[in-house]
């Protein structure tokens, strides 16, 4: 099935293909009762991110429709992508455009990389009734993602948005970039698939931690108190994982083994 797209790109500016080093990598999730504490120990060892504080994040994953970047996170395959827009907090009142970014994140083990480039869409096109449609028009992105580095015959659908809240913080001594994610919420929005359930929400949330040396920095050693389990860890994944699921069954409440608490709302 192909799905309509939004043509209410007004301006794309150029495709910059700004590249982050490749880099380690780790998440963890962090069980409901453990956040607070988790939270006090990265602001006593830490500072915050003195760029990008935090906010609220959403992104809205395209895949294919066989779902091939999804079976490649969830078999562990060495070498995988993900595609995304994202953008940030909510578009002020009035506000015509608004900036969102086109990623593609990639995977080699543990080192990951990411490619994005910035273009403005009209306010209208992030409203969620129209995020099935893509908010990127298709006879421009596969074009934008060959410039980033992507290229692949499938057609990629609109599959997923999540939306969490994001707290950065560097630590001091390495200059290691971590951040805790909370109130993850996720929600199908490919009408192939969705089922008319409204958004997943997560219980607890998620800390990444991404550097370029393999050993935790000294002033992060606390954390291991915490007993988080480091490893691969998919938002994307684990989500659509959870909504594919059916209603009900020991998968939603615990996908992976590890997630738990899972509950759905209108």
């Amino acid at each position: 099935m192909r799905f309509p797209w939004s043509t209410a790109v007004r301006t794309s500016l150029p495709v910059t293909g700004d590249a982050v080093t490749e880099r380690l990598e780790r998440k963890c999730h962090v069980p409901e009762s453990r956040l607070l504490l988790a939270t006090h120990l990265l602001r006593h060892c830490c500072r915050p991110d003195p760029q990008y504080r935090g906010g609220t994040i959403t992104s809205l994953y395209l895949d294919t429709a066989e779902l091939r970047h999804f079976h490649d996170s969830e078999q562990g395959n060495h070498d995988r992508q993900k595609v995304r827009i994202r953008w940030y907090d909510t578009p002020s009142a009035g506000a015509t455009e608004v900036p969102v970014y086109l990623e593609v994140k990639s995977r080699r083990g543990a080192l990951g990389s990411k490619r994005r480039s910035r273009h403005l869409v009209s306010a209208a096109a992030l409203d969620p009734r129209r995020w099935w449609q893509g908010i990127l028009p298709s006879h421009e992105l596969s074009g934008w993602l060959a410039g980033l580095g992507y290229r692949s015959e499938a057609v990629l659908e609109p599959v997923l948005v999540v939306t969490y809240r994001r707290e950065r913080f560097i630590e001091i001594q390495t200059g290691a970039r971590l951040s805790l994610d909370q109130g993850i919420r996720a929600r199908l929005v490919s009408p192939r698939l969705d089922r008319g359930e409204g958004w997943l929400q997560m219980a607890g949330g998620v800390l990444e931690i991404k550097g370029r040396a393999a050993e935790l920095p000294t002033t992060l050693r606390s954390l291991r108190f915490l007993g988080l389990d480091q490893g691969r860890y998919s938002k994307y994944a684990t989500s659509l994982a959870a909504l594919l699921d059916d209603p009900g069954s020991m998968g939603r409440s615990s996908p992976s083994g590890r997630l738990h608490d899972f509950s759905t709302e209108p």
